[in-house]
């Protein structure tokens, strides 16, 4: 092969390169853009599936509020009775100690 002849063939390749090159470049933007497609899609889907779970908390705090206002309606009430408990109790023993001190006459 002659200089002349390595010239052109290096032309042609070159030439051939450039090609594949900017057949690269198009896959590589057709690609990023379905990426992009694609992504936008999943984003979309996260967001409604986000807002869902908003909406679940936003009714799940009323009910959490009901109920923790219910339990604190029987905790008093349990307190209360267990006080009611406690002075009827002190009650009895109070009259059987009085009774054990002051014993009645014979």
């Amino acid at each position: 092969m002659k200089g002349a002849e390595l010239r052109r063939l290096f032309g042609e390749l070159r030439q051939e390169m450039a090609l594949i090159r900017e057949e690269l470049r198009d896959e590589f933007r057709g690609a990023n853009a379905e990426t992009r497609r694609y992504i936008d899609v999943v984003a979309e889907s996260l967001h409604h599936d986000i807002q869902l779970v908003a909406e679940g908390v936003l009714n799940v705090d009323p009910k959490v509020d009901r109920e923790a206002a219910s339990i604190g309606v029987e905790v008093r009430r349990g307190f209360a009775e267990t006080q009611a408990m406690l002075r009827f109790s002190h009650s009895i023993l109070d009259r059987r100690v009085t009774a054990i001190e002051n014993p009645l006459p014979e």
